[in-house]
């Protein structure tokens, strides 16, 4: 995403590539990444939790 979002897209429209513009898309999207990342972690481990707890209610 990264690459498409901060080289890909401005190449294409004619805009231009400085380092700024690189530096401040790799932290924004590192933060984002990061972000996602630890949000799907959490979802993910209630969605298990919720699982194992209908598994030993069924199994009683």
């Amino acid at each position: 995403m990264f690459l498409i979002m901060s080289i890909g897209f401005p190449y294409f429209e004619g805009k231009e590539i400085t380092w700024k513009t690189l530096l401040l898309g790799l932290v924004l999207w590192t933060i984002g990444g990061l972000g996602f990342g630890y949000t799907m972690k959490l979802f993910m481990n209630k969605t298990i939790k919720k699982k194992k707890e209908n598994t030993a209610a069924n199994n009683v």
